[in-house]
């Protein structure tokens, strides 16, 4: 692991330990949907596969029709919906060797830095935080 891969990884570790850095993660995994299952770090598939494993990320691609009916292509899995490329980026920063709940918590924070929303999730400022990831996240406003 490189010296700035050690770096990032302390500093998101240090923000997981933040109330209000656990509160939003619980938030997105609402709305991705995936908190209404028993182990959301293992779904994908739009809730129609359960990963077997979480040695690494496993792209599972799945169709699913958007708002406008229109049919699309999905590679989302985990707590997060980490899309193949997100991940990929996401484990490449962070040094991340396996798709464990620990690693996609810490890429999901990962992501609020990338964002410049993480200060707004430390101080409680949801809404602006929201707006800043909702290109992230689809299920965002």
């Amino acid at each position: 692991m490189t010296d700035e891969q050690t770096s990032q990884r302390d500093a998101i570790q240090q923000a997981l330990n933040d109330p209000n850095v656990q509160k939003y993660l619980g938030m997105l995994r609402q709305a991705e949907g995936t908190a209404q299952y028993a182990d959301p770090y293992r779904v994908a598939g739009g809730g129609r596969v359960t990963l077997p494993n979480l040695d690494q990320y496993q792209r599972v691609p799945w169709t699913f029709s958007d708002k406008s009916g229109k049919q699309d292509k999905s590679t989302a899995a985990g707590a997060y919906q980490f899309i193949n490329d997100t991940w990929g980026e996401a484990q490449s920063a962070l040094g991340l060797g396996d798709f464990s709940p620990r690693s996609q918590d810490m890429a999901a924070v990962w992501l609020l830095q990338r964002s410049g929303s993480l200060p707004d999730v430390m101080a409680g400022d949801f809404q602006s935080a929201v707006q800043k990831d909702n290109k992230t996240w689809a299920s965002l406003p």
